[in-house]
């Protein structure tokens, strides 16, 4: 389901599975975008990149502690999850929509999120968008797609 939040267009998933960190079960309840990101990284020049586009995958464990895997984004190719729902975000972006809007957008494999990159930064946070829950884990995948 796309949401509309009033401060940010999220999709909820209602069953995308677990992903399984540090032995815990964590399940895949949304992902949102930011743009431009929130994040700035060191290239080998040390000059600091803001990017264009970040997005956010966050997962509740099992304990109840949450855990945002974040990927960062330039401008390029069409990504496959806003190719599969560009229709229902230009329907956002059309029409008047308060607070908690919804459209319904299908399924998705989330697998293709998956690549294998191996170097990532982990820190400890809260969210960035409401209720902006405190201890929260950070993943930022090094791989910028």
């Amino acid at each position: 389901m796309l949401v509309n939040h009033g401060y940010n267009v999220e999709l909820e998933f209602g069953n995308a599975g677990v992903l399984i960190l540090n032995g815990k079960n964590h399940t895949l309840l949304q992902m949102h975008w930011h743009s431009p990101s929130e994040y700035k990284m060191n290239d080998v020049t040390y000059v600091l990149f803001l990017f264009d586009v970040e997005l956010y995958l966050v997962h509740k464990a099992s304990d109840g502690r949450f855990t945002v895997i974040a990927i960062l984004y330039k401008i390029g190719d069409a990504d496959p999850i806003i190719s599969k729902i560009q229709s229902e975000l230009a329907k956002l972006g059309k029409e008047v929509f308060t607070d908690e809007d919804e459209i319904a957008v299908g399924t998705y494999d989330t697998w293709k999120l998956r690549r294998n990159t191996c170097k990532y930064y982990r820190y400890v946070r809260s969210l960035t968008t409401p209720p902006c829950t405190e201890n929260v884990t950070w993943r930022i995948f090094g791989k910028v797609r």
